[in-house]
């Protein structure tokens, strides 16, 4: 039953247009565009100690770090029309636990973000000359924590709950925001102290320390990364915990 439910899932994200656009067609066009406007950023100490990084080492990572979050918002609008539907009223009358049916809601989104995450590098690399100076398992574990922050910040959208419409409006401009302040839109290092201190309170700046770490210092591994990876599962597990505590398994 778990099986048949994260098949139907997978099976209509894929089918989705609108979520495949703006997971895997936006980034990449917003990716080439900036890739070609940024000229290399100066890495200053206890950021990136390199002497700099080249216009895709800041662009992928950017755009992959804004564009994965908003994987939060295809869960929670997915979550709205199910309970609209009645697509979950119907999971919950099957002969599973309800554990294992939002579990078995979520899993196809982490699959799909993983794959966001594996084109948006790989096309970085083999399309646009991306040089990765870290070590390619430093770079999977700080995606793979990245996309379960994702998901879990989407739990916690479904949760706080609201139509598709609102969910969208608002999930999308508290995205947006957080990504301005984690340098997404404009690297850290080009703000003021004080806003790159207020940065590390959401999730984005953490990822993109790591990322830029992993892409621009040679020989960076999981262990010089670690900061970012925890911060990332931190947030994460802080996010599924107030989502399952508010989560309305009735509609």
């Amino acid at each position: 039953m778990i099986r048949a439910v994260i098949a139907k899932d997978v099976g209509l994200l894929v089918r989705d247009r609108g979520a495949l656009i703006s997971l895997f067609v936006l980034p990449l066009v917003f990716i080439a565009v900036f890739g070609a406007m940024v000229f290399e950023v100066p890495s200053p100490p206890g950021l990136v100690p390199v002497a700099a990084a080249s216009p895709f080492q800041v662009a992928v990572p950017a755009n992959a770090v804004l564009f994965g979050f908003f994987l939060a918002l295809t869960v929670a609008t997915s979550f709205a029309s199910d309970r609209r539907t009645g697509v979950w009223r119907r999971l919950l009358a099957a002969p599973v636990s309800r554990p294992a049916a939002l579990i078995a809601a979520l899993v196809p989104y982490y699959l799909v973000g993983v794959v966001q995450l594996v084109v948006l590098f790989g096309t970085g690399a083999l399309v646009f000359g991306m040089q990765i100076g870290g070590s390619l398992a430093a770079l999977v574990a700080l995606s793979l924590a990245l996309v379960y922050c994702a998901v879990a910040l989407g739990l916690l959208f479904a949760a706080v709950g609201g139509s598709e419409r609102q969910l969208g409006g608002m999930g999308s401009v508290l995205l947006l925001v957080m990504g301005m302040l984690g340098g997404c839109m404009v690297p850290r290092l080009l703000m003021p102290e004080a806003m790159q201190a207020i940065g590390l309170a959401v999730p984005h700046a953490w990822a993109l320390v790591g990322y830029y770490d992993v892409l621009v210092h040679p020989g960076t591994g999981i262990a010089q990364i670690a900061p970012s990876i925890g911060a990332l599962l931190g947030f994460g597990t802080i996010f599924a915990l107030i989502g399952v505590a508010r989560f309305r398994f009735e509609s």
